[in-house]
């Protein structure tokens, strides 16, 4: 009888330990899992627009980084060898990304300026001569004129709001004298 309870206690003590251990794989997989994912998505973030809030994303970034600490606290270091790799991705995809988005304002700037500059002549060119509102827009275009009006369209998403709300006024005027 003493042999039978102590090998049905044993085997239930296995049992929690077992779930234990379970339970504590499961959270430690769905922290890094969610760790990851973040960073992966930082990483894509810089190609999609500029303007990012990197506060924010640091912040969130640190409570899924909390998170998964205290998940593998007490853990071996080739399973914390995971989380080391993911925390050096992120702090490259910040710098890439912060990199990208000024290089990206950065082109606008120009792009948008050769098209202010273009516009500002036109209508300057407009005043003096009357057919002028008449005449197709893009005839007076020379070619970096409308290489820049390609990449701002190609890139109007990716822009930042100052540079969207820049060019949504040259479009709108633009437009207005096509339609005079």
């Amino acid at each position: 009888m003493k042999t039978t309870n102590l090998m049905i206690l044993s085997g239930a003590l296995l049992m929690m330990i077992s779930c234990d251990n379970s339970q504590r794989d499961n959270e430690r997989k769905e922290a890094k899992d969610d760790l990851k994912s973040f960073v992966d998505s930082v990483d894509r973030v810089a190609d999609d627009r500029t303007g990012h809030n990197w506060t924010a994303l640091d912040n969130r970034y640190n409570t899924l980084e909390q998170r998964a600490e205290t998940a593998y606290m007490n853990a071996e270091d080739k399973d914390l060898e995971d989380l080391r790799e993911i925390k050096a991705k992120y702090e490259e995809a910040k710098i890439e990304g912060k990199k990208k988005e000024v290089e990206m304002t950065q082109t606008s700037e120009m792009h948008i300026q050769r098209v202010e500059t273009w516009r500002e002549g036109r209508t300057a060119a407009g005043t003096a001569d009357v057919n002028t509102a008449n005449r197709n827009t893009s005839d007076d275009m020379d070619d970096t004129v409308k290489e820049s009006i390609d990449w701002l369209e190609d890139n109007f998403e990716k822009l930042g709001n100052d540079m969207r709300t820049r060019y949504e006024r040259i479009r709108a005027d633009v437009r207005g004298d096509d339609n005079n």
